[in-house]
């Protein structure tokens, strides 16, 4: 009867994982929520500049995609050697940028999940937010993954959450880690 069981657990288990939406960058995989559009880099353009009233930039590795009216990018970056910083040098260089400027920031603060550290900051300008992260260097590479949720003030709790969502379910690839 326990073989039974746990056959089905693990049966179920892998139909939940197998049915869920995922994408990744080079550095990580994550999980889409269900009611996601992935959009082109053309659609990117168009509906942050439409909607957000800034101009974008598309890079070649974006992953891109529009849910519930939260714009989300998530990107890896490389960073020469003699630019890298830590989380730490990052936090406070961006307090300063985002304080001096006409923006408003809410949350600057670094947060370990499963084991990982990431920067995240969240600033306004009028009723747009814009909420970040970015993940520490992986391994011993001059590389990380960063990500940007744009909403509107009304949507902020369902951002934070997002943030959250993509954060946990992130997996790190094991090729990342050398």
């Amino acid at each position: 009867m326990k073989t039974l069981r746990l056959f089905s657990a693990c049966l179920l288990t892998s139909a939940y994982t197998f049915a869920q939406d995922t994408t990744g960058t080079h550095l990580v995989t994550f999980s889409l929520p269900k009611k996601v559009q992935k959009l082109s880099k053309q659609q990117y353009l168009d509906y942050g500049k439409k909607s957000f009233n800034k101009s974008y930039t598309a890079l070649p590795n974006d992953h891109v995609y529009l849910t519930e009216g939260l714009l989300v990018t998530i990107r890896d970056r490389e960073t020469e050697s003699t630019k890298k910083r830590t989380l730490e040098q990052l936090k406070r260089e961006m307090e300063e940028v985002i304080g001096s400027g006409n923006g408003t920031y809410t949350q600057s603060r670094i947060v370990t999940v499963d084991n990982r550290k990431f920067y995240i900051f969240e600033f306004y300008i009028k009723n747009e937010g814009h909420l970040s992260f970015y993940t520490d260097y992986i391994g011993n590479k001059n590389k990380n993954t960063v990500g940007v949720i744009d909403f509107k003030r009304p949507d902020e709790a369902k951002a934070h959450k997002h943030l959250e969502d993509i954060l946990k379910g992130m997996r790190f690839t094991d090729d990342t880690l050398n």
